[in-house]
């Protein structure tokens, strides 16, 4: 059993995010932990905004990794991770705000339930009503959170406030907590084939595949200061086929084939139903929805050109004994 010498590593990876930074380094050095009982990494996906420069003086104190490339959300986090000393790994967002108790309450989660494998915060998105207030030292009255729906596809859940646990078969990638000893049993954190879109959804499948738990911490409540790009279409169509093709390839990784191919007509109508979420317009909503259905038919094909790739991943979960897996 390895031995770390700390309870937890943050890493932030950051592109072009100076705008960002004050906000959530700040906020992440001030956490009811002790300093010396964690680091924060910030792995810069090489930015052109002077982000580097701006985190080497003003924040000396934590740890830069520049890169040379841009290795993109997926990537960049798996070579991060490589440099971090804590027991607990915590990947975070950089357009992310995080309230004073997050990390603690991260950490104790985790050491509390050694069933648990990974476990997420109460994630505030802009369009939440208590997201405006930035407190980050109360608690809202609602658990906001990331599951996965009866189409496999990626829902956000809302829950009363509470100070235990919720199960949950989703896992937001802007802001988690994983045990380390668990990573060293994946080939990868993040499936760098997916680049980004889906990524956090792969991570949950395959940590359920081995029979471990999910959970969310109501009270590691965080802001995260995400706007939609929707507005660009080309970029909307994209964001559609990867995340659609991604979800096919997840599901394929972490599932009996025989399972997969009898439940493939529902993920794919997941996408189609989906864009009723956004709640457009009804003439929109009919347009959207008529959209993905090309868009996910090409996203098959897209899937079905890498599934190769990943049959002897599919050996080696077969192979793995399940642990238990409920969450107390």
């Amino acid at each position: 059993m390895p031995t770390f010498k700390i309870a937890a590593s943050i890493i932030i990876l950051g592109y072009n995010g100076l705008d960002y930074i004050d906000g959530c380094i700040q906020s992440v050095l001030d956490q009811d932990f002790p300093a010396e009982n964690y680091e924060v990494i910030w792995a810069d996906n090489a930015s052109c905004d002077g982000s580097k420069e701006y985190i080497q003086q003003k924040y000396p104190e934590i740890q830069l990794i520049q890169f040379d490339t841009n290795y993109g959300f997926a990537e960049g986090n798996n070579r991060a991770a490589k440099d971090a000393r804590g027991r607990h790994l915590v990947l975070l967002n950089q357009d992310t705000i995080v309230h004073k108790c997050w990390l603690r309450t991260l950490v104790e989660t985790m050491d509390n339930h050694n069933n648990l494998a990974a476990c997420q915060g109460n994630m505030l998105m802009p369009w939440h009503p208590e997201f405006k207030s930035f407190d980050r030292i109360g608690y809202p009255e609602r658990v906001h959170y990331q599951d996965v729906d009866q189409y496999g596809c990626i829902v956000y859940r809302e829950h009363p406030m509470q100070k235990s646990i919720i199960p949950s078969l989703g896992l937001a990638g802007a802001a988690f907590i994983i045990n380390r000893t668990i990573t060293e049993r994946m080939p990868y954190i993040f499936d760098p084939l997916f680049i980004t879109n889906a990524e956090d959804l792969d991570l949950a499948l395959r940590i359920r595949s081995m029979g471990y738990g999910i959970a969310v911490a109501p009270r590691a409540v965080l802001f995260h200061l995400q706007f939609s790009k929707m507005s660009n279409i080309r970029y909307a169509y994209r964001r559609a086929y990867l995340t659609t093709r991604n979800r096919i390839l997840a599901h394929y990784k972490s599932m009996p084939s025989h399972h997969f191919y009898l439940s493939l007509p529902k993920f794919l109508l997941g996408g189609v139903i989906k864009m009723r979420e956004f709640q457009f317009a009804k003439y929109r909503e009919i347009f959207t929805m008529a959209a993905m259905i090309p868009i996910s038919i090409v996203a098959l094909l897209g899937a079905i050109k890498l599934m190769p790739n990943y049959r002897d991943y599919k050996r080696l979960i077969k192979c793995t004994p399940n642990r238990q897996s409920q969450v107390r």
